[in-house]
């Protein structure tokens, strides 16, 4: 899941559909191949792989030519509206296809082996693969940073949450509408973490779908002193999954609704805080260990 619904959305059952991902990706891939003003333009991640739930988005990627970068960035608001009228989230990246050659980007060597090496249903123009440079760098330097950036992050969040909205209903649901068109998903943070740890320790990651980063991350002996936090987080995304199905079919009050989903918010910045922090310290030992 990850998302949190604002009761608004939630009570008027505007959860999108596997149908309404599609035909939102299909209608912005035909705006765009009309325009041509993309070198490349692909939707990655769980859209491709099959594995939309509750709680999706669609991540999009677009590789604009220089000369026409401002109609890019026009038609990528476009886009973001076009996702908002169906209740889709939408998280795009725009990129100038000159810095995407030369290596101005935020993409690290792991994407080296998760772009796309050739066109499927969700991509139009060149492979993703043959528009970006990716700079030199090992995957395990990338994901330490990643935990660091997470972490602090989260501690960031965490603290704006429990000061200006937790215990207040109209301060909650106007942060869970805010954080909704921002497609922020904080109970997502298990998969995400999830996924840089497998990718720090072996390097690679040939499936990076939810259900394959769950079963293989509980199946790590390297990660054992990490699994209860990790299952908690899992209880806390599974916990809101029910909440939202009896506010979809009319039997959960909004008052009830928005103090539940404050307590496991609160509970999710605690424990995502604590994993974060373990698993920090983990990848620290192992590597002074190894130097």
């Amino acid at each position: 899941m990850g998302m949190i619904f604002p009761w608004r959305l939630a009570r008027q059952g505007n959860v999108p559909s596997e149908t309404d991902f599609e035909e939102v990706a299909h209608d912005i891939l035909e705006l765009a191949d009309q325009e041509r003003v993309f070198k490349g333009v692909a939707f990655v991640g769980s859209l491709v792989r099959g594995d939309l739930q509750w709680g999706s988005d669609l991540d999009l990627i677009l590789v604009a030519r220089p000369s026409k970068f401002a109609r890019a960035q026009a038609l990528e608001r476009q886009f973001g509206r076009l996702a908002t009228e169906r209740a889709v989230p939408l998280s795009s990246w725009l990129w100038n296809a000159n810095d995407a050659a030369c290596g101005r980007h935020m993409y690290g060597p792991s994407y080296l082996q998760t772009f796309p090496r050739k066109l499927g249903r969700f991509a139009i123009g060149k492979p993703l693969a043959d528009c970006f440079q990716v700079p030199y760098g090992s995957v395990q330097e990338e994901m330490l940073q990643k935990l660091v950036s997470n972490l602090r992050s989260t501690q960031a969040r965490g603290g704006i949450f429990m000061s200006r909205h937790f215990g207040c209903d109209h301060n909650l649901e106007a942060w869970l509408q805010r954080n909704w068109e921002a497609n922020f998903r904080p109970l997502r943070r298990h998969i995400v973490i999830g996924r840089w740890l497998l990718w720090w320790l072996h390097g690679v990651l040939p499936d990076d779908g939810k259900a394959e980063v769950i079963s293989r991350f509980l199946a790590e002996p390297e990660f054992s002193s990490l699994h209860g936090d990790y299952k908690e987080l899992l209880d806390l995304d599974y916990r809101y999954d029910e909440l939202l199905g009896r506010v979809v079919v009319g039997r959960e009050r909004r008052g009830s609704y928005l103090r539940k989903v404050g307590n496991l918010l609160m509970e999710n910045f605690q424990v995502s805080l604590r994993l974060l922090q373990n698993a920090l310290s983990l990848t620290r030992r192992a590597t002074t260990k190894a130097a």
